[in-house]
């Protein structure tokens, strides 16, 4: 099960580096609707129309911009967390095996020669307490 999970981090870079896209998009069209202007059209009832919808437009574009930097902070965190989860355990496996970690990636291939069946036996639970400390 565990060798059928992995995090691709250049995907995630890839999704990070959209977010970050995304919002400078919406900068740019908050900037363009700010340029554009109070409309005034002549008619006091289709000024205020415009008024309104040019507001609840830029309102729109805030709160999706806003959801974008949330989105992108989450995906962000994950991937810290990832990468500290797979030095950790990377870690763990080479203290077990008593070897150097691997380099590169870490999958099921690269921890099967740090797990051999053959090597080291378990040492006993009271050892296991007494290693701990």
């Amino acid at each position: 099960m565990a060798e059928r999970f992995t995090v691709d981090f250049e995907w995630l870079d890839t999704l990070i580096a959209a977010f970050d896209g995304s919002t400078q998009a919406t900068d740019a069209a908050l900037d363009a609707l700010h340029e554009t202007g109070p409309i005034r059209t002549g008619h006091k009832d289709l000024d205020k129309a415009c008024d309104h919808f040019k507001g609840k437009w830029e309102k729109r574009v805030r709160d999706f911009r806003g959801a974008i930097g949330g989105f992108r902070g989450a995906v962000d965190q994950s991937r810290t967390a990832y990468g500290a989860t797979e030095r950790h355990v990377t870690g763990s496996m080479a203290r077990l095996a008593g070897t150097v970690p691997p380099a590169g990636p870490v999958d099921a291939a690269s921890l099967r020669p740090l797990l051999d069946p053959a090597g080291p036996p378990v040492p006993e639970p009271s050892r296991i307490r007494e290693a701990l400390g």
